[in-house]
């Protein structure tokens, strides 16, 4: 090969260097192509010239193919490396199992003085919230009730008139068994009745059995027998027990909220309302003999005041005192 076609060679190596020409591929010795023999070289025959030439190209071949495998290693690694990295951490995770406290399992698990001091919150927890929420939900209860009740009540006494005409025209209403059984026949068709236990329940089948007690606990008076109130007593279809009684041209209606059930209290489940001039009023309000600040929250109060309270403020705090 001339000294012409060597520069021309390196020239263009060179350029392809630059160029970025070189395929990223390593290539056997019988795969690479070889140049053209120049015109010289077949008029001498495949002499020394021609081995020559092979000599150089040897060598140019051999250095193309080293630097295109230095290429394609550094491009090959920037793609491998992260890889390495991320099977490194991957090993790293494999190597580092945890171990848990009941066995080889890989499995993380609680001890069991975490397991007793968690259930020790959950329970002073739950002791501080449910009284509250059970004391607000019977609070809710005697409300709803309470305003049942009224309404009830009020109806069947207007629906009572309607049919019979004015209460003064029923005739004397005084602390009587025959004024209690006057009012009954009057009031009993428009009320939905479960059980009539007339002026003696006895054996305490609608109400209370012996004394119901003042809010004070000390006792106040026994309904179920037919003593000197002469009441009647029923169980409407919701559960509430009514008895009645009649004094001084009204009726004085009691109403137990959950029937002969304790605790059979005055402000607690037993309350009280008095029909007098064509209104239905809870005692302890304007109208009635007693008001709910002297007879319901005063902390000697007998409790026959509280129907108006807790109708009116929607609560019975009183018994929180």
């Amino acid at each position: 090969m001339s000294e012409e076609a060597k520069k021309k060679a390196a020239k263009k190596l060179s350029e392809d260097k630059r160029n970025g020409k070189q395929e990223c591929r390593l290539l056997s010795p019988n795969k690479i192509p070889l140049p053209q023999r120049g015109e010289g070289n077949r008029r001498a025959g495949e002499g020394r010239k021609n081995q020559t030439s092979f000599q150089i190209f040897e060598h140019v071949r051999v250095e193309r193919s080293q630097e295109n495998k230095r290429r394609c290693n550094r491009d090959v690694a920037t793609i491998i490396k992260p890889l390495t990295l991320f099977s490194d951490f991957r090993g790293s995770l494999k190597s580092k199992t945890v171990l848990s406290p009941l066995g080889r399992g890989g499995k993380v698990a609680f001890t069991l003085a975490e397991v007793l001091i968690t259930l020790g919150i959950i329970g002073v927890v739950a002791a501080m919230t449910i009284p509250t929420v059970i004391t607000k939900y019977k609070e809710k209860q005697t409300v709803t009730q309470l305003k049942a009740a009224q309404s009830i009540l009020y109806n069947a006494i207007k629906l009572a008139e309607a049919e019979n005409g004015p209460l003064e025209t029923w005739g004397e209403l005084g602390l009587t068994e025959e004024c209690s059984k006057l009012v009954a026949d009057k009031i009993k068709p428009y009320l939905k009745i479960v059980k009539d236990c007339g002026v003696d329940d006895s054996n305490g089948v609608c109400i209370g059995k012996g004394y119901y007690k003042k809010l004070t606990g000390s006792n106040h008076a026994n309904y179920s027998e037919n003593n000197v109130y002469h009441a009647y007593k029923i169980i409407l279809s919701n559960g509430i027990s009514v008895f009645w009684h009649g004094s001084g041209n009204n009726i004085y209606f009691m109403v137990d909220l959950n029937g002969s059930k304790e605790p059979n209290t005055w402000g607690k489940d037993l309350f009280s309302f008095v029909y007098k001039d064509g209104k239905l009023i809870p005692s302890g309000a304007e109208g009635s003999e007693y008001t709910y600040e002297a007879d319901c929250l005063d902390e000697n109060a007998g409790g026959w005041g509280c129907a108006a309270y807790v109708l009116l403020h929607e609560k019975t705090d009183y018994l929180r005192k």
